[in-house]
């Protein structure tokens, strides 16, 4: 695994801060699979943060595809931020889930850029799945799977803090897998990445974003993200579920809907008639999108009202 070095004697950065940092960067040297990559070929650089690459990983007599994400952060000079993705890699990397895509491999490139490895799904997202996907048991069966791996992540302490569509993968097999967590907020936090995460796309992020993490309280904390705004923005994508359609589908910009979330403008619910699947739906949607934080249920929660009994 690749060193940081301290890029002058004369850094405002300490000595001391890039030893962390590499003291950190040697728990994850067995995800070091850098050399093992082959056939590495760039599929997409359009991003908010990073550019995707496609690659086989030879694992006996299996070619395994991986997707490789290479971070638009510059370790050596932006150490805050790379220390604090350094230790969400590593929290990642312990993470064993059926419903969280698994690590499978993190390096530094020769020019000090963060690689994370995972492995490649051709289902794409959730966010695409969506197009061919009717309403029935197998909606619920995906909302559930994905309530269980949030619930999990929040189990272990971890925050997504971008929960959406475009963030949960599928695999060959239909089953729902979360991923990105923390990498969106450490990269808006990254000046390499500004230019790119500071402005998001007529789709964006706003869509799922908790109506508190716009800050509109300036004598609050009410802006950093929690397991309940986690909760907001899981309504969201199982509203995305519930009609196939983006979360304020009809607004064309963030600032529109920004202002529709802070006036309390909810989702259009399901237009009728309405099964009983639907209504039930809706009902977790709404319990998700309750004002005051404290008084959304748990993911965990979330995931029991899902059961057998929920589509009967």
């Amino acid at each position: 695994m690749a060193s940081i070095a301290n890029p002058s004697s004369s850094s405002i950065v300490g000595s001391s801060d890039f030893e962390l940092l590499n003291s950190i960067l040697r728990k994850l040297d067995h995800l070091n699979i850098e050399k093992q990559i082959e056939d590495l070929a760039l599929v997409n650089t359009s991003g908010a943060s990073c550019d995707v690459y496609k690659g086989y990983w030879q694992v006996g007599v299996r070619r395994v595809q991986l997707a490789v994400k290479k971070l638009r952060i510059h370790c050596k000079s932006e150490p805050v931020v790379t220390r604090r993705l350094l230790r969400e890699a590593y929290i990642w990397s312990k993470l064993k889930h059926r419903n969280v895509l698994p690590l499978m491999g993190f390096y530094l490139d020769k020019w000090q850029y963060p690689h994370l490895v995972s492995l490649w799904m051709t289902k794409g997202t959730l966010f695409d799945y969506l197009k061919g996907l009717e309403l029935g048991e197998e909606t619920i069966r995906i909302a559930k799977s994905i309530t269980a791996g949030l619930s999990y992540l929040h189990g272990k302490g971890v925050i997504h803090a971008d929960v959406k569509s475009p963030n949960i993968l599928m695999s060959d097999l239909g089953c729902p897998l979360i991923m990105d967590f923390g990498v969106s907020r450490i990269m808006a936090a990254s000046v390499s990445g500004m230019c790119k995460t500071s402005t998001r796309s007529n789709k964006g992020t706003v869509r799922w974003t908790a109506v508190e993490l716009f800050g509109y309280s300036e004598e609050s904390e009410s802006n950093i993200a929690t397991e309940k705004s986690d909760v907001w923005a899981l309504g969201m994508v199982i509203y995305e579920l519930l009609t196939r359609k983006l979360p304020y589908h009809a607004l064309v910009s963030d600032v529109q809907v920004i202002g529709a979330i802070m006036s309390g403008k909810l989702p259009n619910p399901p237009s009728p008639p309405v099964s009983a699947i639907e209504q039930n739906l809706w009902a977790v949607c709404k319990n998700c999108w309750l004002r005051e934080p404290g008084l959304r249920p748990s993911a965990s929660t979330i995931h029991s009202q899902l059961g057998d009994p929920f589509v009967k």
